[in-house]
């Protein structure tokens, strides 16, 4: 049968029902759907023991294989259906070799300032001042999502092989990108008649694979990124709402045809991971915390006193799960959706890893987005949220930064899996901060709201290499 999914769909109507079928499963629990909703950051916090040495693979697995599931085309075939069939439409590709000199971000000493500040950790020093060139292709899924390295792996000489939907002004943006940098951009386009002699306005018109309704193409252009060169299948799509669980389910299901069919030789794979989570951290972690919280200044004690009255700024409580602490930074204004792609994407990090994958799940800081700059809270909230220790970073420098961090795990081993997400991660201060996480956001977002009245505190404020 020939299957064309170009539309996605739940089996539910119901997302949060799809959901809750894969907690409950995964927990062995029941999950009140009614009231998910609400309640979702602590069963969220309950699946942490799936990650708690020893990593329970099988139950991982079972988790993954439910989430799955739980998506169908509208021809009634599931992901992986889509993804072995053969292939009926032709798949040619277009080489743009760039002329310019390799640039790579120089990042100087803010690292050690990041460390100081106790919004990264120590790790990221020695991986930003050892700065390294990718010698493997990026096959870059939704390559055009704002805080994607593909432009930086471009820029520092790399292949790039971009999934990006149809959207001209994008696509002659990239194209013109790819010629002045020094790297090698490789398009993957439908067949037309005659593709070869295109001007780069022309290609920019007809160029665009649909991440989620061109699912079954994605092998071929696989096999023609592994043809060229080691693989580094980059997982950067983001969708709102519910669709963000659609694209998500694509991506994973992607990467598991993948590590099914090719080795750890031929192929890694890279997220940008998000710090507002709920996730397992070394005992030091609280210690740190809780130092910080004692140290206070006393007129800082003393504001924090005033909004202690209101439930908020409380010190920080952690939670033992074996030989870790849990530290949940997880965002109830981020929602379910987005938070159970996340965490999905983590779960399958720890399955690859397992299997011998070289692994990248790079922890970025929230960041100066256009998602988040269109959202009067969320703007309000970041405003003010360096005032209590978080700081939000500019969005130019989450691709080179991602990269970096991308490249560096290529080329190392670790000792164990807590460390791809927690030895390098550039968080913005959520896991050293020294107050209750859940408890900052709303003396953050007044704070922010309040410094829109003071015409010098109107420019948004995010950490750059040339201010904090």
């Amino acid at each position: 049968m020939k299957i064309q999914p170009k539309s996605l769909k739940s089996q539910s109507s119901s997302s949060t029902k799809v959901v809750a079928e894969f907690l409950e499963s995964a927990l062995n629990e029941t999950v009140d759907s009614a009231n998910l909703r609400k309640t979702y950051q602590t069963h969220f916090q309950t699946l942490l023991h799936l990650e708690n040495s020893p990593i329970d693979f099988v139950e991982i697995q079972r988790v993954l294989d439910l989430f799955q599931g739980s998506f169908v085309t509208d021809e009634n075939a599931t992901l992986t259906e889509c993804l072995e069939q053969e292939l009926v439409k032709t798949i040619s590709f277009i080489t743009i070799q760039g002329t310019g000199e390799p640039q790579v971000l120089d990042f100087g000493d803010s690292p050690d300032e990041w460390v100081r500040l106790g919004i990264a950790e120590p790790g990221i020093i020695d991986v930003l001042k050892t700065i390294k060139t990718p010698t493997s292709t990026l096959l870059s899924l939704a390559a055009g999502a704002e805080c994607a390295p593909t432009k930086a792996w471009l820029a520092a000489g790399g292949i790039v092989i971009p999934v990006m939907r149809q959207n001209p002004q994008r696509w002659l943006e990239l194209i013109q990108y790819a010629r002045q940098s020094a790297g090698t951009l490789i398009i993957p386009l439908i067949k037309t008649d005659d593709s070869s002699n295109l001007q780069d306005n022309e290609l920019a018109n007809v160029a665009g694979i649909d991440l989620v309704g061109d699912l079954e193409l994605l092998p071929a252009i696989l096999r023609e990124s592994i043809r060229v060169n080691h693989t580094v299948i980059g997982a950067y799509a983001y969708a709102p709402g519910s669709t963000h669980l659609v694209v998500q389910a694509v991506q994973d299901a992607f990467i598991a045809y993948a590590s099914r069919h090719y080795t750890p030789e031929q192929v890694s794979f890279h997220w940008l991971a998000t710090p507002t989570d709920s996730q397992l951290l070394p005992a030091e972690f609280e210690a740190y915390a809780i130092s910080r919280y004692q140290h206070r200044s006393f007129f800082v004690k003393i504001r924090d006193s005033i909004w202690k009255i209101f439930g908020q700024l409380k010190r920080p409580h952690f939670v033992k799960l074996g030989s870790y602490v849990i530290v949940d930074s997880s965002v109830q204004k981020q929602g379910f959706n987005y938070q159970i792609a996340k965490r999905t994407q983590r779960l399958r990090a720890h399955l690859l890893c397992n299997q011998g994958f070289k692994v990248a799940y790079s922890v970025t800081p929230p960041a100066t987005t256009d998602s988040v700059l269109d959202h009067r809270i969320l703007i309000a909230s970041y405003r003010g949220a360096p005032r209590y220790g978080l700081h939000p970073f500019d969005k130019d420098l989450i691709g080179p930064l991602g990269m970096q961090q991308c490249l560096h795990v290529l080329s190392h081993d670790i000792n164990e899996h807590h460390e791809m997400y927690s030895k390098i991660a550039v968080h913005g201060g959520l896991w050293r901060m020294r107050y209750d996480p859940q408890t900052v956001w709303v003396p953050a977002t007044i704070s922010g709201l309040l410094g829109l009245l003071i015409p010098k505190n109107r420019a948004f404020r995010s950490v750059s290499l040339t201010k904090r």
